[in-house]
């Protein structure tokens, strides 16, 4: 499993494990391990575990990486646990830091993904694209919370009907998917079908070669589409191939036409 999240502070945890065992150190450990062997449940108690211990001991450079890490995690694996209060309290912790381990864009970057997002789609796109935009200038190393801003930025442009910088969107994510190594078929496949489809919008059907191809890629990462065994996505992608073809057609008897 590839580990994420802020590199773990482990040669400061280990300094400190050298010097004498704590209930932090101790949960951090059982919190990497678990991690590595793909043991999410058991991670984020660990990692919930050593967080508090931290915050208990006031110890606010290790609290704020442990808080991150906890928040990463819980945003990633695990959609309905507490992602917003640690990423909120390592976001706190960072501004009050600004020299310390966690660099303020990346925290920012994860509260704002951690928190409720605002009712208005502008107004979430707005306060998202504030947080990346800080973040890119940073310099910092790509991340997990990097990728899910870039999807959760494509998700707000497509019902915003953006279509260019859907796209956009879609191929940063994708970018990003490629350099953090991820292995996640479905969503790999939904950042093609979205980045097709806005190519396909934004150019008025005029661009359906190439959306078709790049839509084709779907099969070739989920599989063909079956009515004995159908994937969804497989079937959504097959839908929009025959939509192209039939604005293929339509536009080509408009042209005799004229």
């Amino acid at each position: 499993m590839r580990v994420f999240g802020l590199i773990f502070c482990a040669l400061a945890l280990h300094a400190r494990a050298v010097q004498a065992s704590s209930p932090m150190v101790e949960a951090f450990k059982a919190y990497k391990a678990a991690l590595n062997k793909g043991d999410i449940a058991t991670a984020e108690r660990q990692g919930d575990k050593a967080w508090q211990a931290a915050e208990k001991a006031g110890n606010d450079k290790y609290s704020a990486i442990l808080a991150y890490n906890l928040a990463e995690l819980r945003l990633r694996y695990l959609p309905k646990s507490d992602a917003a209060t640690p990423a909120a309290r390592a976001w706190a912790l960072a501004q009050a830091n600004p020299d310390g381990p966690l660099a303020p864009q990346s925290a920012r970057l994860l509260a704002v993904l951690a928190a409720p997002a605002p009712q208005k789609t502008f107004t979430a796109r707005k306060v998202l694209k504030k947080a990346v935009t800080a973040f890119e200038k940073s310099g910092l190393e790509m991340t997990y919370p990097y990728f899910r801003a870039y999807m959760q930025m494509m998700q707000y442009d497509t019902r915003l009907h953006f279509w260019r910088d859907a796209r956009k969107d879609a191929q940063t994510a994708q970018k990003a998917y490629v350099v953090l190594g991820m292995n996640n078929k479905t969503v790999l496949a939904m950042i093609k079908i979205n980045s097709s489809v806005a190519l396909l919008y934004d150019s008025k059907f005029k661009k359906s070669k190439q959306a078709r191809e790049e839509m084709s890629d779907v099969f070739k990462i989920v599989g063909p589409w079956s009515s004995n065994n159908p994937n969804p996505l497989a079937l959504r992608a097959w839908t929009w191939l025959n939509a192209m073809s039939s604005a293929e057609m339509s536009l080509g008897m408009s042209c005799e036409q004229k």
